[in-house]
């Protein structure tokens, strides 16, 4: 089970989400790399019973990710996986519409 995140060809930093260009040193040529496990953070929990986190993946890489099971605590270490559920499609950012704007 992992991750896949960027990783700046240049000077090594990793990124999550993408980047176009690398914040560390401006190189623009990244490689995908598989990140395995992380260490939760923080925890929030939604009335849903849904628990959302922060999983520190390195010194500077963190990702927020949905944890299964729900009562994960900060310091918890855990594996990392991409997985869509319930044939549902993942969970994203579509462009904005709004009345009268093209």
């Amino acid at each position: 089970m992992s991750i896949i995140v960027q990783s700046c060809r240049n000077c090594g930093e990793h990124y999550f989400p993408y980047r176009l260009v690398c914040p560390a040193c401006g190189e623009a040529s990244f490689a995908d790399v598989e990140i395995d496990s992380g260490t939760v953070e923080d925890v929030v929990r939604t009335a849903a019973d849904v628990a959302i986190g922060t999983v520190r993946c390195g010194p500077r890489l963190c990702v927020i990710a949905r944890l299964t099971p729900t009562d994960l605590r900060p310091g918890a270490v855990v594996a990392l996986n991409h997985t869509i559920t319930d044939g549902a499609d993942p969970a994203g950012f579509v462009p904005a519409r709004t009345p009268g704007l093209q």
